[in-house]
């Protein structure tokens, strides 16, 4: 677990759990370097990664 409330260590470990629902999922990550090569299996609904920023314009 991460350092918040249903939070991951690693990009990996997040995708791992996402469910297969139709509903749209958000992998919310934070600023870093991720060290990894992550394969997203297809899902039946939308998923969103959204990065953290400072930066209103982006």
């Amino acid at each position: 677990m991460g350092a918040y409330k249903d939070s991951f260590r690693t990009l990996a470990e997040a995708v791992a759990q996402l469910p297969n629902t139709m509903a749209e999922q958000t992998i919310f990550l934070f600023p870093g370097v991720y060290h990894e090569q992550v394969f997203i299996t297809p899902l039946m609904g939308p998923l969103v990664l959204q990065g953290y920023t400072c930066n209103t314009e982006s």
